[in-house]
């Protein structure tokens, strides 16, 4: 009977269907990052009180016994405790997930992470899964902690054609993040784009990573700025400007520096940089992984939500510097980490000193804030009326 019973469940295991067994493992590596995330939550907030109150006990004078113990009672009183910011998700919603649902595409739907958990997963877990997320979501806000193990990036190198593929820089990397972060990722994203909103930091001038704003809204600026000097029988000397590495060579603690001036919210620039502190990644290049990780110390993180919206925020204020878009006949669009210089004037000399002088302190700045130009990629070009509209006058300039 023993060995019949035996017999019976191993044609059970045969014929198990694989996929579904696979779902199992998702399950399973999903309840245990929960479980873990959740650890980590409660020991970092165990810490962050410990140090909270040793510091308030180093202020009091233990010297003096008539004051010393009064004030250890008043701070141990429940009502003179540190209070804990309200909740930012809603727990009764699947606000966190409707945001994945919203902006995944298909064609990643099996895609993951170093958590392998695809988007398609995250889509359709049931409700009290949906539940424990957002309370995890609200204890990271609430606590300004990121998961270590969301600080990990799957990188997938892709070949360029018609490079040398024994040099690494033939290679594309792809970006793989947990996909549960990058939904934690939306949630902030919306809080830092808010800021943004609300205390004008993104120029107008920029048109890349922002909502409703493309390259086509850009170069209709130029084509209006450009025809009006050509109507008054101007010429627009422009100049292209490129970044070389613009992600990978943003100074963090320039990074910060900028939040805290601009006034972002404390527990955000707090939330950020615990984001940025201790990322590594490892690559994975067909069945084969690398047998160690690499540490990123520098720049923003590629495949992440906020990056393309930090790196504005980097790069704002160069757009409106020097007086520049000031009706000085001077001006500046940007899309993205591409900057288009412009000037017009009736004298093409006096428009070449005018466009180097600009480009100059625009170097000049970019070194400041550690960021390179890259000279093999940036074009100047003068633009003019046809030689048989233009005036004697004109020609013999």
């Amino acid at each position: 009977q023993k060995n019949k019973l035996n017999s019976n469940l191993k044609k059970v295991k045969r014929n198990c269907n694989p996929n579904l067994r696979e779902t199992q493992s998702i399950i399973l590596s999903i309840k245990d990052q929960i479980s873990m995330i959740s650890y980590e939550i409660a020991k970092e907030f165990s810490t962050s009180c410990n140090k909270f109150w040793a510091n308030k006990a180093k202020l009091i004078d233990y010297r003096k016994p008539d004051t010393f113990f009064p004030e250890i009672n008043r701070m141990f009183r429940p009502n003179t405790q540190s209070s804990i910011k309200q909740l930012a998700v809603n727990q009764n919603n699947n606000q966190c997930l409707s945001d994945l649902n919203n902006r995944s595409d298909h064609s990643h739907a099996m895609s993951s992470g170093i958590d392998k958990v695809p988007n398609i997963v995250l889509k359709h877990l049931p409700l009290n899964y949906v539940r424990n997320y957002t309370i995890i979501f609200n204890n990271l806000i609430n606590n300004c902690h990121y998961p270590k193990r969301w600080s990990t990036t799957k990188i997938l190198p892709i070949y360029k054609k018609g490079k040398d593929p024994n040099n690494p820089t033939s290679y594309r990397p792809i970006s793989l993040i947990p996909n549960i972060s990058k939904i934690f990722e939306f949630l902030l994203n919306n809080n830092i784009t808010e800021h943004c909103i609300t205390n004008n930091i993104i120029p107008d001038e920029q048109y890349g990573f922002k909502y409703k704003h493309s390259t086509v809204h850009a170069i209709n600026r130029f084509l209006t700025d450009t025809t009006k000097h050509l109507n008054n029988h101007e010429m627009v000397a422009t100049g292209l400007i490129d970044l070389e590495r613009a992600f990978d060579s943003i100074w963090l603690k320039g990074l910060f520096y900028k939040l805290i001036k601009k006034g972002f919210p404390r527990y955000l620039i707090r939330l950020l940089w615990r984001m940025m502190q201790n990322r590594s990644f490892y690559t994975v290049s067909n069945s084969s992984q690398s047998t160690r990780q690499f540490r990123i110390e520098e720049g923003l993180q590629q495949g992440t939500v906020n990056s393309p919206l930090l790196f504005n925020i980097y790069n704002s204020d160069i757009l409106n510097l020097f007086d520049l878009n000031s009706d000085n006949k001077t001006y500046s669009i940007a899309f993205a980490n591409d900057l288009l210089l412009y000037c017009a004037g009736k004298s093409p000399d006096k428009l070449q000193k005018t466009l180097e002088n600009l480009v100059n302190k625009v170097n000049s700045y970019y070194t400041q804030w550690h960021l390179k130009i890259n000279a093999t990629k940036c074009e100047t070009i003068l633009i003019r009326l046809p030689i048989s509209r233009l005036s004697r006058t004109e020609k013999l300039h």
